[in-house]
């Protein structure tokens, strides 16, 4: 059975392992958003590289709301 994506990042929270690159990393080196649903990583570059597309659409919104902004 497979298990959600919330339950996974949780477990790999617990366990300090990198969701990216499966690495094991010492307590106090977690980088993220501090949150357990959006994973616990070694390093910013896996934070991201995780996270791209969901980085790349709030961008993109961002961009739009500026846009709107600067035209009212």
């Amino acid at each position: 059975m497979a298990i959600s994506e919330a339950a996974y990042l949780k477990m790999l929270w617990e366990r300090y392992v990198c969701p990216y690159c499966q690495s094991v990393f010492p307590r106090g080196k977690r980088v993220g958003s501090g949150r357990m649903s959006d994973g616990g990583f070694c390093s910013l570059s896996c934070f991201s590289k995780y996270h791209a597309l969901t980085l790349a659409e709030k961008a993109r919104r961002l961009k739009r709301r500026i846009r709107t902004h600067n035209d009212s």
